[in-house]
């Protein structure tokens, strides 16, 4: 087709080693993955295992990650004032229809915000995230990146969106 896809590839040895419930998760990634539709998502194509890996098949988003946009094409380390509104834009579009579907991303940092081809700004890697039963569950679990972790989880408290939407605030001071 001419079209470039991006694959995740995950070890069934390494996976296998790490026990059920990193399974679970992966197979929790999948499901959410497969049933996200929106501009600021990146998008899963496809998925499928051989003897040795499961590869999960992405839209391709050449511009790399926020991460390494602000790193590479900024010699002043950070971003324009302009530059940031857009990325908060996108990223809290996502954000909102996870949100609106019920799912606790997690992992909300700037390492996986996706820049697509058009230049839009995507959430990617479901990982770590939860679909909740009802709008107002609560859980708790214990993840995510050390530096984005909000106090909820730091105190060991049930939470739900509002882990997310510390981490935003996180990434946008970043």
């Amino acid at each position: 087709t001419n079209q470039e896809y991006a694959i995740k590839v995950i070890s069934k040895k390494l996976l296998n080693s790490k026990g059920e419930v990193t399974i679970n998760r992966l197979k929790n990634e999948l499901k959410i993955q497969k049933s996200l539709n929106h501009p600021n998502i990146v998008k899963s194509k496809v998925s499928f295992s051989d003897d040795f890996n499961y590869y999960i098949v992405l839209e391709n988003c050449p511009g790399k990650s926020v991460r390494e946009f602000l790193r590479s094409n900024n010699e002043h380390g950070y971003l324009s004032e302009p530059q940031t509104r857009k990325i908060l834009r996108d990223v809290i579009k996502g954000l909102a229809y996870l949100h609106s579907n019920n799912i606790i991303h997690h992992d909300i940092k700037l390492e996986n915000f996706l820049i697509g081809s058009n230049g839009v700004v995507k959430i990617a890697d479901f990982g770590l995230s939860t679909i909740l039963n009802k709008d107002d569950q609560k859980q708790f679990n214990i993840c995510g990146t050390i530096n984005y972790i909000s106090p909820e989880i730091l105190k060991r408290k049930n939470h739900s969106f509002e882990v997310d939407i510390w981490a935003m605030g996180v990434a946008a001071f970043t």
